[in-house]
């Protein structure tokens, strides 16, 4: 028997990637007990009583698991960043898909990056309970290696998404309509973006933003309001399911992409299945999914706006896809017969 480990997963990109795994499990008849969140309580009524367990995402409570189960499996991926907290007789393997614990942008808050730091540090503590490392990019991989000197060997390059469902082919792209499909966290760069968009509109009377924030980020779901009352036209469809997604990406034209720190960020990845012109940070993890129509300095609103800008004034070229979906490898690695 495997163990998938997800107790740290309950949200937004982590969330859709852990539906996914747990889908393909099921499919492909994967012998596997699952520990999740207790918040995903009702979300899988597919999974049987026996092979599933939820609790609170606790390190206390998830040490005493591992402490009673620690021989009890073959395989054990951990799925949310963190190896057993002791010695497991099983193939550990731990993905890593947290960009912040490696680099934190300037301009997250005192708080969130002591909470960072910290987090940082107690995976440095579990790190030799892990066979392997599993990451979605080279950037991950390479800044992995490096904040624990870990060898080379030791850390797996394998990206792996889902794809959206196919929308109402009714639906047809609006002109000038940008989306951009991501949490309200403070490095996801929401004010540069609105006040870039702000300027463009006023300037140019032209295009639409949707957005995609629930009112429990009160200050950007606020300053969201704010430019709404002003007249300019954001839609914030808040937080939707993933399946709900694609009509809103078949009614766009544009994906803007402004995030200061992502691992594999499912928008972009996403804005590939529906053919959109992508206008995206100029930083590594852009490149290592796609090369986009329009890249710009995220840490500058002003050339947020010019990147608007030329979607007006330019025949942009289409954006190339890079990325490809290993989840087919992973499956393979988790069967009892995989080599190690």
């Amino acid at each position: 028997m495997i163990l998938l480990d997800a107790i740290y997963i309950n949200q937004s990109g982590g969330k859709v990637l852990l539906d996914y795994l747990i889908e393909v499990f099921e499919s492909e008849h994967l012998d596997c007990f699952y520990l999740l969140d207790a918040r995903l309580e009702n979300e899988y009524p597919e999974l049987a009583a026996d092979r599933c367990m939820y609790m609170p995402a606790s390190l206390l409570k998830r040490h005493r698991f591992y402490k009673k189960h620690k021989d009890r499996f073959e395989k054990i991926l951990c799925f949310g960043n963190l190896p057993p907290s002791v010695k497991c007789k099983a193939d550990v393997y731990t993905f890593f898909h947290q960009s912040l614990y490696l680099k934190v942008p300037e301009n997250v808050g005192l708080r969130q990056r002591l909470m960072l730091k910290l987090k940082s540090r107690i995976l440095g503590g579990l790190i030799n309970n892990t066979n392997y490392f599993l990451v979605q990019t080279p950037t991950i991989k390479k800044g992995l290696i490096k904040r624990y000197n870990l060898k080379e060997s030791k850390v797996w390059t394998m990206p792996f998404y889902p794809s959206l469902p196919e929308p109402d082919p009714s639906i047809k792209a609006v002109e000038n309509t940008f989306i951009y499909v991501s949490s309200g966290a403070e490095h996801k760069n929401h004010p540069r973006l609105l006040e870039a968009f702000k300027q463009f509109y006023q300037k140019y009377g032209k295009g639409e933003l949707i957005v995609t924030i629930p009112e429990f980020f009160p200050d950007v779901y606020e300053q969201i309001q704010g430019l709404q009352e002003q007249g300019i036209p954001i839609k914030n469809i808040g937080y939707i399911s993933h399946d709900e997604l694609s009509s809103h990406y078949a009614a766009a034209q544009y994906m803007i992409f402004p995030s200061l720190a992502e691992c594999l960020p499912l928008g972009l990845v996403e804005s590939m299945q529906f053919d959109l012109k992508v206008l995206a940070a100029n930083l590594d993890y852009t490149y290592e999914v796609l090369k986009p129509s329009v890249s710009f300095d995220p840490l500058d609103s002003q050339a947020i706006f010019k990147a608007f800008e030329r979607t007006l004034n330019e025949e942009l070229p289409k954006t190339e896809p890079v990325v490809s979906n290993q989840i087919g490898k992973i499956v393979e690695l988790m069967r009892p017969t995989s080599p190690v």
